[in-house]
């Protein structure tokens, strides 16, 4: 076992240069890793206001049934937030503990407590079971306070729950993987329905009892006319990817959507048999789907990024083909619209939820009652107060202060690079003078030199990533421009081949480095211009037939 140490120091900036063991792996024999460190140095946090702009990839959002102005979303890793004057302001609720939130529901306007609000969660394995068991969680107060309920007979204590729906006065139901989770009394008291996992739950009053239509991941679709009591075989079709795979025809019983991959399917027999609309939507993850009345005998369906309006009988299908739909909203915020809330009040949309953070529709009219599809706005930001960007990772180069020709002392600083989900890489020059610029498309493996020279060449001052998305993943980089002092639109850094820039470079020191293709690493000391085979992956040690691989979100790790 080989050990490096790396001193902790101070500079004359007072900023810390931290300090840090690696122990390297030599021998399959375990040995100790001997080293001494130096005294520790006292560090202190600074917060950096990182004025991003966009609030952070959000999955869910409702609207209180009682107050126009009061809104809840769900983001994917920072929990709830809470805004009471339609979306201008924005709150993290403390009280709600989960991260990994799926779905969150307001009760209907005719229920007993319209102020109760639903929310499912996954469960965590990485933190305390007592602050994230997943499932259901429960606010009686509109989303001031919650507590976690128990699971009922049947489920684990830790369960992942997905889709939410309430029915009546004072049913819920709540699809989960150990069943459909279902309560009378507006989460007094929960049983399970279903012997059998469930994604996604949609329900619809019939007379006295309540029809129920399930989505079953991998499984396809079920349905009850009994409120539960018996179930359907299962009819093939749905994919039964999300929280809101399902939606009812709000004036037929029998006619029901659902998702299959990117598309949208339509049966007009109960689930029975399942037609494809040819939806188009523009999202890279799995769709959704979802209904609300219009106008007499028409009812409008929403996709992401898409609506149709669609009427209430037959013969034939009920909805147009999917590529004659609306694009809404018809503006460039039409992208990765992960759901959507609709007013309970009025037969229109509200708000969307997506990775930029939420949307909110614009202001109704004399003859656009649901306003312009071009006037929806981005009202979740960054700016007021929705701080749910993730952040992959963070990068730095330390420009080190030097006194120039003349006696000038050079004050030395810090470039700083932000990855983050879907929503750019940002770079700024100097941290202490902070002018963020967004780059790329999504921030991960983020590889820049730790220490610059006194005086750094052109080129020096650089950032490398990975970029997913638009592009099949490749390595990007963009170089400070000293002539109009700007990061510049990313760029792929080399186009050798080997190793090409399927992975990760990895910076090794200055115009060095080492790249994964394949099973094969590549080195280059002139900055990617040539590249020379340095080792290669060997068989699997396991399974010697087989030869070890790398992940492609694991391929730039060494």
């Amino acid at each position: 076992m080989k050990a490096i140490n790396v001193a902790a120091r101070v500079n004359s900036l007072g900023r810390v240069v931290t300090t840090w063991t690696l122990c390297v792996v030599v021998s399959m024999i375990a040995t100790s890793c001997h080293h001494q460190l130096p005294i520790p140095v006292p560090v202190t946090f600074q917060e950096v206001q990182a004025d991003f702009g966009r609030g952070g990839r959000t999955v869910a959002i409702t609207m209180s049934p009682t107050d126009s102005q009061l809104v809840i979303a769900a983001s994917e890793g920072g929990g709830l937030f809470r805004s009471t004057d339609l979306g201008k302001s924005w709150k993290h609720i403390d009280t709600f503990s989960p991260f990994r939130v799926q779905d969150v529901s307001f009760a209907l306007p005719i229920s007993l407590n319209p102020q109760v609000v639903i929310a499912t969660a996954q469960k965590d394995a990485h933190t305390d079971g007592q602050w994230n068991h997943g499932g259901i969680w429960l606010s009686s107060d509109a989303g001031s306070t919650w507590m976690h309920v128990p699971n009922p007979g049947g489920c684990s204590a830790f369960n992942d729950a997905h889709g939410i729906a309430f029915e009546g006065r004072n049913w819920i139901f709540v699809a989960a993987d150990c069943g459909l989770l279902a309560s009378p009394n507006l989460g007094a008291t929960w049983t399970n329905l279903t012997p059998f996992s469930v994604r996604s739950v949609a329900t619809k009053s019939a007379g006295n009892s309540i029809l129920i239509d399930v989505c079953q991941p991998g499984a396809g679709h079920r349905r009850s006319t009994d409120g539960g009591v018996h179930w359907s075989p299962a009819h093939t079709g749905p994919s039964c990817d999300v929280p809101h795979s399902l939606a009812v025809s709000p004036l037929e019983n029998d006619v029901i959507f659902a998702t299959q991959g990117a598309t949208l399917l339509e049966s007009d027999d109960a689930g029975q048999t399942w037609t494809d609309l040819h939806a188009s939507a523009f999202n890279e993850r799995p769709v959704w789907v979802g209904t609300q009345m219009n106008r007499a005998g028409h009812f409008n369906l929403f996709f992401p990024g898409r609506r149709a309006t669609c009427a209430g009988s037959g013969p034939g299908l009920r909805c147009p083909d999917g590529t004659k739909w609306a694009q809404v909203p018809s503006t460039p915020l039409n992208h990765d619209i992960n759901a959507i809330a609709f007013d309970p009040n009025v037969a229109c949309p509200m708000y969307m939820a997506a990775d930029y953070g939420v949307y909110l529709r614009g202001a109704p009219t004399a003859t656009q009652l649901c306003g312009n599809d071009a006037d929806w706005t981005d009202v979740g930001s960054y700016k007021n107060g929705l701080h749910a960007l993730q952040i992959y990772q963070v990068s730095g180069a330390v420009h080190q202060p030097f006194q120039a020709p003349g006696g000038v002392n050079v004050k030395g600083f810090t470039d700083l690079f932000v990855g983050t989900q879907d929503s750019f890489v940002y770079a700024t020059h100097d941290i202490d003078q902070p002018n963020w610029k967004g780059i790329g498309i999504e921030g991960a493996y983020l590889q820049a030199p730790s220490v610059l020279p006194i005086s750094p060449q052109q080129g020096d001052e650089h950032v490398e990533f990975i970029e997913f998305g638009a592009r099949p993943a490749a390595a990007m980089r963009s170089i400070w421009n000293r002539t109009t002092g700007d990061w510049p639109a990313d760029a792929a850094w080399t186009s050798a081949d080997p190793p090409g820039n399927g992975t990760a470079p990895i910076l090794v020191g200055p115009q060095n480095y080492v790249q994964w293709k394949g099973t094969t690493l590549f080195v280059t000391t002139d900055n990617g211009v040539t590249w020379s085979t340095l080792a290669n992956l060997p068989l699997d040690p396991i399974d010697p037939a087989q030869q070890l691989g790398l992940e492609r979100f694991s391929s730039g790790q060494i």
